[in-house]
C-alpha cells in the first residue's frame, strides 16, 4: 500500500550520536532494529531500540576503508578498496569473526546490490568490471561482463531482479537483462545509452523507468522504456545541489512512499514520484557544506539516516506527516 503523493512531510532529528572516523557507508536492518556504519577500515554496530542508537560493538573489518554494508539474510555484507566482499553475521553481533571473504574485485568496489530473493549480489569496481556472484557451497563468480571502458560508480537491479542498469565514468549507461536460452540464464546488455556526463547515481523506480542524476548537475534526469522496448530520456526535474560530489551514497526509492533519495553535492533531495510519472522535490536537507555525505533510508522509510564529515554526527531522522 503506498501512501498518497499529496501527503506533506518532513523527516525530523531524533537521535545523534558523534562517531570522529570517516563515515562512506551505513546499513539498517529490514525490522529497523540494528544500525551498521564503517568508520574507515572498521564496522560500527548499533541497537536502535526505542528511537536510541546503543552502541555494542566495534568490528575492526577490513585492512583498507569500507564502501558498502548492506544487509543480507542473516548476514551483512562489507566491500572495500582492495576488492574484497566479507560476510558478517548478524546475530553475532559481539563477533569479530567473518563466516566468508571473496576477493572479488582487483580495484575498489563502488557498486553493490542484491535482488529481492536474496540469491544473488552483484558487484562493480574500479576495475570496469561487474560480477555476479551466486551462493552454492560457498561463493561462486557465474559471470562476468567487462564491457565498460572505465570505472563503474553504481549499479541498480529492478524489483523483479530481472533487469540491471549500471553507470561508469566511460559515459555510459548499461541495460542488462537477465535471459534464459533453454536451460540456461545469462546476463546480457540489451542497451547502451550515451550520455553527456558521467553520472553517479541511478535507480530503477519500475520495471519501465529509472533515474539518473549527472554529475554536477542541479537536475536529475527520468528515463522510460518506449515502444521499441528501449529506454529513452523523457524529462528532467530540477533539484538541490552543487558541482562537487562523492559516488557513494546511491539513490535510493521507496515504494511504500513513493519517495525517491537523491543525494546531489551537499544536499539530499527527498522527490515524490507523482501519479503521472513526474518527480518534485518536496524537502532538501543541506547537512554540509561539502559533498561528504552519506546515508541510508529504511526499507520502510520511516528513517533516514546519515553522517557528514563536518558534524562527525551520525544521525537519524523520522518519517513525520505534516498537517
Amino acid at each position: 500500500m503506498t501512501e498518497s503523493h499529496k501527503d506533506k512531510f518532513t523527516y525530523s532529528l531524533i537521535d545523534q550520536v558523534k562517531v570522529q572516523q570517516y563515515c562512506a557507508t551505513i546499513a539498517i536492518s529490514k525490522e529497523n532494529s540494528q544500525i551498521q556504519a564503517s568508520c574507515w577500515n572498521m564496522i560500527k554496530v548499533f541497537q536502535f531500540k526505542k528511537e536510541n542508537m546503543k552502541q555494542v560493538n566495534l568490528i575492526n573489518g577490513h585492512n583498507k576503508r569500507i564502501t558498502f554494508l548492506e544487509f543480507y539474510k542473516t548476514y551483512t555484507v562489507s566491500s572495500d578498496f582492495q576488492g574484497s566482499l566479507k560476510f558478517w553475521p548478524i546475530n553475532r553481533i559481539y563477533s569479530q569473526k567473518f563466516i566468508w571473504k571473496i576477493q572479488a574485485h582487483e580495484l575498489v568496489i563502488l557498486g553493490l546490490a542484491i535482488n529481492s530473493e536474496q540469491n544473488c549480489i552483484i558487484s562493480s569496481s574500479q576495475d570496469q568490471k561487474i560480477k555476479f556472484w551466486t551462493e552454492k557451497n560457498g561463493w561462486q563468480c557465474s559471470q562476468t561482463i567487462t564491457d565498460h571502458d572505465d570505472t563503474i560508480y553504481n549499479l541498480s537491479l529492478s524489483e523483479k531482479g530481472d533487469k540491471l542498469i549500471s553507470c561508469s565514468k566511460d559515459k555510459q549507461i548499461f541495460v542488462i537483462e537477465l535471459q534464459r536460452n533453454k536451460n540456461i540464464k545469462q546476463w546480457n546488455i540489451v542497451q547502451k545509452i550515451d550520455v553527456q556526463k558521467e553520472g553517479y547515481r541511478l535507480c530503477f523506480i519500475s520495471d519501465n523507468l529509472f533515474t539518473f542524476q549527472q554529475w554536477g548537475e542541479n537536475f536529475m534526469d527520468i528515463y522510460e522504456l518506449d515502444s521499441t522496448n528501449k529506454f529513452v530520456k523523457t524529462k528532467s526535474t530540477v533539484i538541490q545541489g552543487g558541482i562537487r560530489c562523492d559516488c557513494l551514497f546511491p539513490q535510493q526509492y521507496i515504494k511504500q512512499k513513493n519517495l525517491l533519495v537523491n543525494k546531489n553535492s551537499q544536499s539530499i533531495n527527498l522527490i515524490r514520484k507523482q501519479e503521472n510519472n513526474e518527480f518534485i522535490t518536496e524537502m532538501s536537507i543541506d547537512l554540509s557544506t561539502d559533498e561528504n555525505i552519506y546515508g541510508q533510508m529504511s526499507q520502510d522509510g520511516q528513517y533516514l539516516i546519515t553522517w557528514d564529515q563536518e558534524s562527525s554526527f551520525l544521525q537519524i531522522r523520522k518519517y513525520m506527516n505534516i498537517t
